[in-house]
C-alpha cells in the first residue's frame, strides 16, 4: 500500500492558465424577425445583431456589451418585437 506522500508528486503542478473563450453564438427568431448574440472573447460581454420583421436592421448600439447573454437577449427581444410582425 502507497503511503500519502508516495500518492502526490513531490512539487505540486502549477494549475493551468485559463484563456478566454467566447461561447457558441446563439441564434434567435422571434416576431417574425431573427437576431444573432454573440460573446466577444477578449471582454467575455455579449452584443446582438438582428433584422426585424419590417426589414429594419439593428445592432447593440456604440459599442455595448452586455454583462450577460440574457440581457443582451432582452434588449435584442425589444428590437424585435418593435419591428416585428
Amino acid at each position: 500500500m502507497r503511503t500519502q506522500s508516495e500518492r502526490r508528486p513531490a512539487v505540486e503542478p502549477e494549475p493551468q492558465k485559463r484563456t478566454c473563450w467566447a461561447a457558441e453564438p446563439v441564434a434567435l427568431h422571434l416576431f417574425g424577425g431573427e437576431a444573432l448574440l454573440t460573446q466577444d472573447p477578449s471582454s467575455g460581454g455579449w452584443t446582438w445583431t438582428g433584422k426585424g420583421a419590417d426589414g429594419s436592421h439593428g445592432t447593440a448600439g456604440g459599442g455595448t456589451r452586455y454583462g450577460t447573454r440574457e440581457e443582451a437577449a432582452a434588449y435584442m427581444g425589444a428590437f424585435l418585437r418593435e419591428h416585428g410582425s
